[in-house]
């Protein structure tokens, strides 16, 4: 996982840090530029500009380049790499079902969910129960995250009956498949699901 925006920032600065360096420390005989400033400071010619301001604008140009990489990183915000938030899900298979669920995540793989609500009727999941799972994160480009999900909802009222979806997250939707089991008469069943942020 790359955070590209940190890289490109990092790059500009220690390109300009050798820049720097190199036009300061000969100028005031305190130590020989490093190889790497020395190269930098000759590929853009820098080392035959005969007036200072010429190397000022080589030296503000280099920084305005940095800037300009580490703007091009894009928006991300600190909950990017997880999938907290509010979602809906549509279940269809043996059986068509639909909830709403918040998913909280912390700096770990681990998803808890709370505030689950069956849009459709079904008397496998009435009132209470639990959700625990995890998200795996592969990759965030550009605040597009990817990566494996897992999530089980084990039923309060009335007891027994677990569902477990597994998949896949591209950004703001999850698919994969579901599978129901139950002790409750009519709790079973398997199909295809998506979850939409919401």
């Amino acid at each position: 996982m790359f955070d590209f925006q940190a890289l490109s920032l990092r790059l500009g600065v220690c390109f300009a840090y050798n820049l720097v360096r190199y036009r300061t420390f000969p100028i005031r005989g305190l130590a020989s530029p490093g190889a790497m400033g020395a190269t930098l400071w000759g590929a853009l010619g820098l080392d035959r500009a005969r007036s200072p301001h010429m190397r000022q604008f080589g030296i503000a140009m280099v920084m305005a380049a940095g800037l300009i990489l580490a703007a091009c990183g894009g928006g991300s915000s600190s909950s990017s790499n997880t999938v907290s938030g509010n979602w809906t899900a549509t279940l269809t298979g043996t059986q068509d079902l639909t909830f709403t669920t918040s998913l909280s995540q912390s700096n770990s793989t681990a998803v808890t969910g709370t505030n689950l609500s069956f849009t459709t009727s079904t008397p496998c999941f009435t009132s209470g129960g639990t959700q625990t799972g995890s998200f795996v994160l592969s990759g965030n480009f550009n605040g597009n995250i990817t990566g494996s999900f897992q999530l089980t909802i084990t039923s309060g009222t009335p007891p027994g009956n677990t569902l477990v979806l597994n998949g896949s997250v591209n950004n703001n939707t999850i698919t994969g498949t579901w599978t129901l089991s139950g002790v409750t008469s009519g709790c079973t069943g398997s199909g295809n699901f998506t979850l939409n942020r919401m």
